[in-house]
C-alpha cells in the first residue's frame, strides 16, 4: 500500500471542499494568506482538541457497548467530543473573525469553513494512514463534508453577529454546530452496520441542503451585491429592500 497514495486521498476531500466554498463568495473574494492562516489555524487546533478529549475520556469514556449505555454515549460524544472540537475550531476562526477582511456574511461560512477543514484534514490523515482506501473512502463521503457543514453552519451564524444581534448569534454559532456534530457522531457509533450508513448519508444530505440556503442567504445580503438601496425607517440608513434588518441599529424591518 503506497502510503503517498493515501496521504493525497486523505488530503484532497478537504482541499475540494474548500475550493468550492471559496467559489461561492461571489462579491468580495477574501484573501489568500489569511484563508491559509485560518486553514492552518484550523490544522493545529487538533492538538488542544486530542489532549482535551483524552483528558476527559477520563471521565467520560465512550461505552464499549453502546446501545446498552445511550446516555453515557450521548454525554461522551456531546462533552468529550464536539463541545472540544467546534471549540477548538471556533477559536481558529477569531482572528479572522476580528479582520478588517470579514466585512460580509459570506466570510463567515469561508472562514469557518477553512478552519474545520483543516482541523477535518489532519484528523483524516491519521485515520486514512491507519485505515486503508475503504476508511479513506467513507471519511470523504461522510466525515469531511460533515466538518465542513458544521463549520458553515458556525460561520453562518458569526456572519450573521457582524450585523445583528452579535452575542446571540455568536451562541448559535457554536451550540448549533456542537448539536449537529453530536447528532452526527451518535448516528455513526451506534453500530447498526448499512442502517447506520444510510442514516449518516442522509444527515449528510439534510446538512448539505440547510448549508446551501445559508449560503443563498448570505450571498443575497451581501452589502458587496449591486442592488437598489432603500432607507431604515429606525435610523436612516442605507439599506437593500429585501433586507429583513438594520446592519447599523439591528432592528427587524416589517
Amino acid at each position: 500500500m503506497d502510503i503517498t497514495e493515501l496521504f493525497v486521498a486523505a488530503v484532497i476531500p478537504s482541499v475540494f471542499i474548500l475550493l468550492l466554498i471559496i467559489k461561492k463568495d461571489r462579491f468580495e473574494k477574501e484573501p489568500f494568506r489569511l484563508l491559509l492562516a485560518t486553514f492552518i489555524l484550523g490544522a493545529l487546533s487538533i492538538i488542544p482538541a486530542v489532549l482535551i478529549e483524552l483528558y476527559l475520556s477520563n471521565f467520560l469514556a465512550e461505552p464499549e457497548e453502546p446501545l446498552s449505555d445511550i446516555i453515557g454515549l450521548v454525554l461522551h460524544y456531546l462533552i468529550v467530543v464536539a463541545i472540544v472540537e467546534e471549540s477548538c475550531k471556533f477559536l481558529a476562526t477569531l482572528p479572522a473573525y476580528r479582520s478588517k477582511e470579514f466585512n460580509e456574511p459570506m466570510d463567515g461560512i469561508v472562514y469557518a469553513v477553512a478552519a474545520s477543514l483543516g482541523f477535518a484534514t489532519i484528523e483524516n490523515i491519521i485515520y486514512v494512514l491507519s485505515g486503508g482506501w475503504l476508511v479513506a473512502l467513507l471519511r470523504a463521503s461522510l466525515s469531511v463534508p460533515g466538518h465542513a457543514f458544521f463549520g458553515a453552519t458556525m460561520g453562518h451564524y458569526l456572519g450573521r453577529s457582524k450585523f445583528v444581534y452579535r452575542w446571540r448569534m455568536i451562541t448559535f454559532a457554536l451550540i448549533i454546530p456542537i448539536f449537529l456534530h453530536t447528532i452526527y457522531n451518535l448516528i455513526i457509533s451506534i453500530e447498526l452496520g448499512l442502517i447506520s450508513l444510510a442514516l449518516a448519508i442522509i444527515f449528510i444530505i439534510f446538512l448539505y441542503h440547510r448549508v446551501k440556503r445559508q449560503i443563498g442567504t448570505a450571498q443575497e445580503i451581501s452589502p458587496f451585491k449591486k442592488k437598489k438601496e432603500s432607507f431604515c425607517i429606525y435610523c436612516g440608513s442605507n439599506i437593500f429592500p429585501n433586507w429583513r434588518y438594520c446592519p447599523k441599529c439591528g432592528k427587524i424591518i416589517e
